[in-house]
């Protein structure tokens, strides 16, 4: 929303695409860089807590990327934005990446691992819920822009200091001192040990197509709500945010229900709500007429609904698959495996659905007008609609198939780990 305010529709889908492949760059490089650091020191809390405050003070300098549209050089504007996006990245991905999601490998076991997935599953979107509400509440004042990624920063750099204060370092952090740092940085790309693990392989696999779907719309979604259905900031994060938050009430009833080693089963849950999400938002949107000015009206019931169930797919697939993936790292390798998973959850998921979104959006996009602040003049572009929902569900039904075969390795491991625990008593 912020880049299509400031930078137009047509140039902004394509600052965005560029910002999109060049921050999932940025955050493989980094989790791969710092992750096997930590494996090497043994340690997570340093980089947790380092690279917390630097993403809070890179997000207050993103703020002020919309003062580049006066130099009225397009080239140098995306250049400039990108780069600073790409370093929010870098530095958020040392922090969460390679510090936090290591950190929680390392603590993880059979007993909290319905825990921690909730977590880990519940972290983004409560950051997604504060973005959507309290942001919009705040873009729609005075504050503008600026003052919510500068208050954001603010919140996140707070974050990184609390940590160094209240973490506890996990004391089971096995330290991979087998070979020196820069050894093993040069063998980033050595997947000898990685694709040993054929069922974390097929896992990985779920997790790209999944997410190659999934942010092919939601990384135009308050767009979408924005400039094509009419809503505004505010309103837009009202929406997501309370279906976001009835969304997690319900995984987390559902999880508690579930018996143990049915990950197989909740993933293809996961992914059918997904896709009956994603058709009846398709379905209803079309010639639907919302209702802008009053948010909680008969018009609009039907669209929390289909945002709830779209809500649910996705915060119970990031419980189960984060928890799952997680189980089969070598304890030695925690850091260098989670620069794997950021491979298979951001860097060819970004890359993908950014080059595809843009090229969707180009060519079946809603044609609007709207005031080109560099040209000075009313022109017109497309926003997104309803064709992003429908490439992501031809990559959620791909997703079938790596499930059907893991779910074969994932209950022979099972059984293995039955039998072994039955001959030791």
């Amino acid at each position: 929303m912020y880049i299509y305010k400031y930078f137009g529709y047509d140039l902004g889908t394509n600052i965005i695409t560029g910002m999109i492949i060049f921050s999932s760059i940025a955050t493989a490089i980094s989790t791969f860089l710092f992750g096997i650091l930590s494996d090497n020191v043994g340690k997570r809390k340093p980089f947790i807590v380092i690279g917390y405050i630097l993403w809070g003070v890179f997000t207050c300098v993103f703020a002020f990327t919309n003062k580049l549209v006066a130099l009225n050089n397009i080239f140098v504007m995306i250049v400039l934005v990108v780069l600073a996006d790409s370093i929010m990245s870098f530095f958020g991905s040392m922090g969460n990446d390679s510090g936090f999601n290591a950190w929680t490998s390392d603590i993880l076991n059979e007993d909290n691992k319905k825990h921690i997935g909730i977590a880990i599953a519940c972290q983004p979107v409560i950051g997604t819920i504060g973005g959507t509400i309290i942001g919009g509440m705040i873009v729609n004042s005075f504050l503008g822009y600026v003052g919510f990624f500068t208050i954001t920063g603010i919140i996140i750099s707070i974050i990184g200091l609390l940590t160094l204060l209240m973490m506890k370092e996990e004391r089971k952090t096995l330290v991979n001192n087998s070979k020196s740092f820069f050894r093993q940085l040069k063998e980033i790309f050595n997947f000898k040990d990685y694709f040993k693990i054929k069922e974390l392989v097929l896992v990985n696999v779920i997790l790209s197509l999944f997410f190659i779907g999934f942010n092919c719309f939601f990384n135009y979604i308050g767009n979408l709500f924005v400039y094509n259905y009419g809503f505004n900031e505010a309103t837009f994060g009202y929406i997501e945010g309370i279906a976001l938050i009835v969304a997690i009430i319900i995984m987390i009833i559902f999880i508690n229900k579930m018996k143990a080693n049915k990950d197989p089963l909740i993933i293809l849950i996961a992914i059918i709500s997904e896709v009956f999400g994603l058709l009846f938002l398709t379905m209803l949107s079309k010639n639907h007429i919302y209702d802008n000015d009053k948010l909680l009206s008969l018009n609009n019931l039907f669209l929390f609904i289909g945002v709830i169930i779209i809500g649910f797919g996705y915060v119970t697939f990031m419980q189960t698959i984060m928890t799952w993936m997680k189980s089969l790292y070598p304890e030695d390798q925690r850091g260098h495996f989670e620069g794997i998973r950021i491979i298979n959850f951001v860097l060819i998921p970004m890359i993908f659905s950014g080059l595809i979104s843009n090229v969707i959006i180009k060519l079946f996009g809603e044609e609007k007008e709207y005031f080109d602040s560099v040209a000075q003049v009313i022109v017109s572009g497309k926003v997104p609609n309803e064709s992003l929902f429908i490439v992501a569900i031809i990559f959620m039904l791909l997703c079938l198939i790596p499930l059907y075969f893991v779910n074969k390795k994932y209950n022979e491991r099972k059984k293995g780990d039955n039998d072994g625990k039955i001959q030791n008593c």
